[in-house]
């Protein structure tokens, strides 16, 4: 019998893997988003280089490493991204990436100019989008691997429809995607607000905040 086997019928996050997982989940998300930005700002300095940094270049690396962290660390903390970032994820967590990107980068502007005259501008730009890239890319496909657990240990579901798409209904999409032992698949909502009153796909909900 496989793990898969094993797994049948149960909830991921009730597994011994899932509850560790959950158990120290505030850690691994920051380690998680340290390593991206490591990764972000490693990769911008190899396409503003063309992929052959000299020792000059290296120099700035490294220097400019622990104060880029800093800032991403305090800011990142300042926009709530370290919240459990695997379970209900949408644009509004995008939008917090950018905003908590770009006022990262416009600090990291200050101390580079102040600390390390000469620094590459472009490195600022290459790394906003690259650093958004990552962080939002892999919120989004760590929601899509969940999803995808979640529907295999699921076994038999009953698709259902939820009346409302407000608030009340999008939270009840949320609980019964984050539940698999509640043996629902929601296909769509229906509304009884009149400019609305059509089908709407619970695929292009949304979460949102209260």
């Amino acid at each position: 019998m496989g793990f898969r086997d094993d797994l049948r019928g149960q909830n991921f996050l009730e597994t011994p893997l899932g509850s560790s997982l959950v158990r120290y989940r505030r850690l691994l998300i920051v380690a998680s988003q340290v390593l991206l930005v490591i990764a972000a700002y490693f990769v911008s300095f190899i396409l503003r280089f063309e992929a052959s940094p000299d020792e000059y270049a290296w120099g700035l690396f490294f220097g400019t490493l622990p104060w880029l962290l800093l800032v991403k660390v305090v800011i990142f903390y300042y926009f709530d991204l370290y919240r459990g970032w695997w379970r209900y994820v949408g644009i509004d967590d995008l939008s917090d990436i950018i905003r908590a990107q770009t006022f990262s980068t416009l600090i990291f502007v200050a101390v580079a100019t102040l600390f390390f005259p000469g620094f590459p501008r472009s490195i600022y730009a290459i790394d906003w989008f690259i650093s958004v890239t990552f962080l939002g890319g892999i919120r989004f496909l760590l929601r899509a691997l969940r999803e995808k657990l979640l529907h295999d240990h699921r076994g038999k579901v009953t698709n259902v429809l939820i009346y409302g798409s407000h608030a009340i209904g999008v939270e009840l999409l949320k609980e019964i995607r984050g539940n698999a032992k509640l043996g629902m698949n929601v296909v769509g909502f229906i509304d009884d607000f009149a400019p609305k009153k059509r089908f709407q796909d619970p695929r292009r909900v949304h979460s949102r905040r209260p």
